[in-house]
C-alpha cells in the first residue's frame, strides 16, 4: 500500500501541472492568428503544445477573450509565438508615433464620436484600446493595479460634454446653434439636472458597454482581484457599482464623493447624475478598459434663463412640473436643448447652461421648458404675495 502510494507521489511530481491564463487580444488583430481557416491557430498549438482557445462570445467585443491551457513554459511560448505575429504592426506603430499623448478613436462606419485622449502614454496608467495603440494583447490580470483615482480635472476631461462656441462679446447669436438631442437622466431642481446626448449612437454605446461590465464583474474571480478596501477608499476612486435589480445584478460605473463613516460611501453615478450612498462590499474598482471605452455619460446643467434662482427657491410643486415636462428617468425622445455657454460651481466642476425644449406626444408645438417654468415661478411668488 506504502509502495503504491509513494508510485503515485512520484508519477505525480513527475507530471507538469497544466495551467490556464486568461489575455485579451484586441479584436481586429484576431485573424493575424487564425489565419486562413485557422491554418496560424493549429500551427501555433503544434509548436507551442499548449491548447489556445477563443471565446467566440466576445469577438464581436473591441477585445477578445484568449484561453491558453499548458505548462508555464508551453503558455510562455504560446504567448511569444503570438506577440511576434502582432510584432510587425507593433514596431509599425511606433516608428509613426509622434505624439507623447496617444488618441483614441472608437471606429464606426455609422457613428461620428468625438476622438478621446488619455494623459500619458505610461502602460500602469489607464489602459487605452484601439487600433492605433500598440498594445494589442493584455494578460487580464488578478491584482489591484486596476485601480484608478482621478483628479477633477481628469473627471472633467472624461465626461461628456456640449460643444460651446466661446463668444463673450456674443457676435454669435445662440439661436443659430442646432439642437441636440438629449434624455434627461436625473434632476434635483431646474438650476441642477444631468442628461445624456441621445445621438450617434451614444445610448446604444452605453448599453454594451454596462452589458460587458456587468459580464465581467458576475465572474467571482474578477469580483475578488477588484474588490475594494473599506480601509483605503478614498475620493475620486472610480469603481463598479453593484445593483440587485428585478433579481438580475446590474453594475452602474462611478466614482466616490464621500466617505461617510467608514463603512458607507457617497458614490456618484457617471452616466446617470445620481449620487447614492453604498457599502464597500458592492463596490469594485472599476477595470480601465471600461473607463476609457468611453466618457461619463452625465452631462450636469442649468437651465440658462433661471439660472440666477437658488435651489432652495425652487418649490416642490415646481420641480414636479419640471420632471414632468422632461419625462426625467423614462428614456422617451422628447427633449432637446441648445447651449451657449458655461460656468464653475465651487468645487471647480463644469455646469452647462442650456435652452431647454419639449415635444411630447400631445403637445402641437415645441415647449420652452425654461420659459414656462419662469412663468410658473412668478405665479407662485405672486401666489404667496397675495396670501
Amino acid at each position: 500500500m506504502q509502495a503504491s502510494r509513494l508510485i503515485d507521489q512520484l508519477v505525480t511530481r513527475s507530471i507538469p501541472s497544466i495551467e490556464c491564463k486568461r489575455f485579451e487580444i484586441l479584436s481586429t488583430k484576431l485573424p493575424l492568428i487564425t489565419g486562413v481557416s485557422g491554418s496560424t491557430m493549429k500551427s501555433l498549438i503544434k509548436r507551442s503544445g499548449a491548447e489556445i482557445r477563443i471565446d467566440q462570445s466576445t469577438k464581436k467585443c473591441q477585445f477578445t477573450i484568449v484561453d491558453i491551457y499548458g505548462t508555464q513554459e508551453q503558455i510562455r511560448m504560446a504567448y511569444n509565438l503570438i506577440n511576434e505575429l502582432l510584432d510587425q504592426e507593433r514596431q509599425f506603430y511606433r516608428r509613426h508615433s509622434t505624439s507623447d499623448q496617444i488618441q483614441m478613436t472608437i471606429h464606426d462606419d455609422d457613428d461620428e464620436l468625438d476622438s478621446f485622449e488619455t494623459f500619458s502614454e505610461s502602460p500602469t496608467d489607464l489602459i487605452i484600446i484601439g487600433d492605433n495603440h500598440p498594445q494589442y494583447m493584455r494578460q487580464l490580470t488578478t491584482e489591484s493595479q486596476n485601480r484608478t483615482s482621478l483628479s477633477i480635472e481628469q473627471i472633467l476631461y472624461m465626461t461628456e460634454s456640449f460643444d460651446v462656441i466661446d463668444d463673450h462679446d456674443r457676435s454669435i447669436s445662440p439661436s443659430i446653434l442646432p439642437p441636440i438631442q438629449v434624455y434627461v437622466s436625473y434632476i434635483e431642481n431646474p438650476g441642477l439636472f444631468y442628461v445624456q446626448i441621445n445621438e450617434n449612437k451614444r445610448s446604444v454605446r452605453l448599453d454594451e458597454l454596462m452589458e460587458e461590465i456587468r459580464k465581467f464583474y458576475s465572474n467571482i474571480e474578477n469580483q475578488l482581484a477588484c474588490r475594494c478596501d473599506p480601509c483605503t477608499l478614498k475620493i475620486n476612486d472610480v469603481v463598479a457599482i453593484k445593483i440587485d435589480d428585478d433579481s438580475m445584478e446590474k453594475y452602474y460605473r462611478g466614482y466616490i464623493t464621500g466617505c461617510l463613516d467608514g463603512k458607507k460611501f457617497s458614490v456618484f453615478y457617471g452616466d446617470f447624475g445620481i449620487t447614492a450612498q453604498h457599502s464597500a462590499n458592492s463596490l469594485f474598482y472599476l477595470n480601465g478598459n471600461f473607463l476609457t471605452r468611453l466618457p461619463f455619460q452625465a452631462i450636469r446643467c442649468s437651465i440658462g434663463d433661471i439660472d440666477h434662482i437658488l435651489s432652495s427657491e425652487w418649490s416642490a410643486e415646481e420641480i414636479r412640473h419640471f420632471r414632468e415636462w422632461t419625462r426625467e428617468g423614462l428614456w422617451e425622445s422628447v427633449i432637446s436643448v441648445r447651449c451657449h455657454k458655461y460656468r464653475y460651481d465651487d468645487d471647480g466642476r463644469q455646469i452647462f447652461l442650456v435652452e431647454m425644449f419639449s415635444k411630447l406626444p400631445h403637445q402641437l408645438m415645441t415647449v420652452n421648458v425654461g420659459r414656462q417654468l419662469l412663468h410658473l415661478h412668478n405665479q407662485q411668488i405672486e401666489k404667496k404675495k397675495s396670501i
